[in-house]
């Protein structure tokens, strides 16, 4: 999974031996299930490499999250008294005098008395700990859920935001109608086939077919209100709207008929014919289903975003969450949220700004993977066609008498160290030599930055080459060997190739514009709150200021 980009290795921690020092500090009281963390089996961790850096850990939410739930149950006042009421109070207790324990349930154990002897309480704390840990993540990431897993996972897909375009279980019923039966039969289905259609699934036909099973879902949820107690639990709730969509669609499939198995072909040729289908299908609902067309009209115009005439790209939370608590402070809202047309990205939408409507998205720290800036940047230029690209965020500088802290670095050109040819000369001397590719942003974009007078805002910059790559440099030895081989630089980041890339590729002008957080000296980690803070809003009010300045509408070059 982690070779072909299909899973992802998430940490806050930079280097292995950073993750096991704190796991080991966390997990003591808890070291028998997590033996990885203390024994020679943890060399195992060595090879798996985070492709995503967490801003910070789960522990500290977690704990903030349970202490809340517990405190609230044991102030309610009902009648009944179930059995997270009767826990409450040992949860308060143990979180009240947690100090540096991980939240687990060994941790609250020896606080719970004679409680410990029922199942139903290590039953309900366990579930608690899963769910709070869970939501952490998907409110870091913007993500949604879906297990499908039944007899137990399938009770956290009532966490999915997206219900009922993400539910597996009517996913199926909809595959299995299209005629892809064989793909839900892991029995008789080869992983090889498998494997071909997870390849496939960056195909523009793959986008169109998932969109459209989205909007039919949502549509079809929306004509069809189930007779639902929203006093149920929202479990029971979704399981009752999950029959309701079920005996609909597969009542109109029968006047409509089913699509022949067609999984023997080549998965590009599957999803045609299935989305094929579909549309047909969802053409014909309307007859039986009265106002489907117009909610299905809805869903798309809200599952396939518009386009848009900037993007602005981040990466980690810092970078996201500074750009939008200054778009806002600049007048624009909070933004309108809509998903990609192939559900993975979402977007932002604001403007317009000086004429151009813009569109701001996260991607994953660096430029690899599958949520890397160059797929994520390659799939928004597909959603949304903008004509300009523009990374926006923190980076390292040089030297700190020409560019100082918060000086916003704006790319005439990015070169990528990461590719080098390392060679043997004389004495046994090791010789490297770069082979990485540089490219020239764009002309327009760079008018656009000069033009607008930034220092007469008070915003620092300095135009010049900014490195791009792979590592999250924080030594100056190195720093300084990338910069023998680019003298020029005056900065670097980790997310600018990837985006040139993507943008290039398809003709679209790019830039960046980051400002510098720290020098790539050994020092990263000093007061690093307050200097990525300072430096995530002056490369936001840079941007901000360039758009209010005009000339980014796709027509106003």
């Amino acid at each position: 999974m982690l070779a072909i980009g299909e899973l992802e290795a998430i940490s806050h921690q930079h280097t292995r031996g950073e993750f096991l020092e704190a796991r080991q500090s966390l997990y003591q009281h808890d070291a028998q299930r997590y033996p990885n963390y203390f024994t020679a089996a943890g060399d195992s961790l060595i090879g798996i490499k985070p492709t995503i850096e967490k801003s910070g850990g789960t522990t500290s939410r977690l704990a903030s999250e349970m202490f809340g739930w517990a405190s609230r149950l044991a102030t309610e006042n009902q009648d009944y008294v179930p059995v997270s009421r009767i826990i409450a109070p040992s949860v308060v207790t143990a979180l009240s005098r947690r100090e540096n324990e991980a939240i687990t349930y060994a941790y609250f154990r020896k606080h719970m008395g004679t409680l410990v002897e029922r199942p139903s309480v290590e039953y309900t704390v366990r579930r608690r700990i899963s769910e709070e840990f869970t939501k952490d993540y998907l409110r870091v990431f913007d993500a949604d859920l879906a297990t499908g897993v039944s007899g137990g996972l399938d009770r956290f897909d009532r966490l999915a935001r997206s219900f009922p375009a993400y539910d597996v279980p009517l996913l199926g019923l909809v595959l299995y109608l299209s005629g892809l039966r064989a793909l839900l039969d892991p029995v008789t289905t080869r992983s090889s086939r498998w494997s071909a259609y997870v390849e496939a699934r960056p195909d523009l036909e793959h986008s169109l077919l998932a969109g459209t099973i989205q909007c039919l879902l949502l549509a079809m949820n929306e004509v069809n209100p189930s007779p639902v107690q929203f006093d149920q639990s929202e479990w029971r709730r979704q399981s009752t709207v999950r029959d309701c969509l079920r005996t609909a669609l597969v009542k109109v499939a029968r006047q409509y008929g089913n699509q022949d198995d067609v999984t023997g072909e080549h998965p590009t040729e599957v999803f045609q014919r299935a989305h094929k289908y579909l549309s047909g299908l969802a053409s014909r609902l309307d007859a039986v289903t009265p106002g489907f067309w117009s909610a299905y009209e809805v869903a798309r115009s809200q599952m396939m975003p518009q386009s848009v005439d900037v993007l602005l790209v981040t990466a980690v939370d810092i970078e996201a969450d500074t750009l939008a608590e200054e778009l806002g402070a600049a007048g624009l809202g909070s933004g309108r949220r809509e998903f990609g047309a192939t559900g993975i990205n979402s977007y932002y939408f604001y403007g317009p700004v000086g004429g151009a409507t813009i569109a701001t998205i996260r991607s994953s720290m660096g430029s690899g993977g599958s949520g890397g800036s160059h797929q994520a940047v390659a799939d928004a230029i597909h959603d949304l066609k903008p004509s300009s690209v523009i990374a926006v965020g923190i980076a390292f500088g040089i030297d700190g008498s020409k560019t100082p802290l918060g000086t916003v670095l704006i790319s005439n050109r990015v070169f990528e160290y990461e590719p080098q040819r390392i060679s043997t000369v004389g004495d046994n001397r090791v010789e490297v030599r770069p082979r990485g590719p540089s490219s020239e942003a764009s002309p327009r974009l760079l008018d656009r930055f000069r033009g607008a007078r930034l220092h007469g805002a008070g915003i620092q910059t300095k135009e010049g080459i900014v490195l791009s790559g792979a590592k999250l440099i924080d030594n100056v030895d190195y720093r300084n060997e990338l910069l023998s081989l680019v003298p020029e630089a005056i900065g670097g980041e980790m997310e600018g190739a990837g985006l040139w890339a993507a943008a290039a590729r398809r003709h679209v002008d790019w830039i960046i514009a980051k400002a510098v957080c720290d020098f790539a000296d050994g020092r990263k980690k000093v007061n690093k709150a307050v200097r990525q803070k300072i430096a995530a809003r002056n490369a936001a009010l840079a941007v901000i200021h360039v758009l209010q300045s005009g000339g980014l509408h796709q027509f106003g070059s």
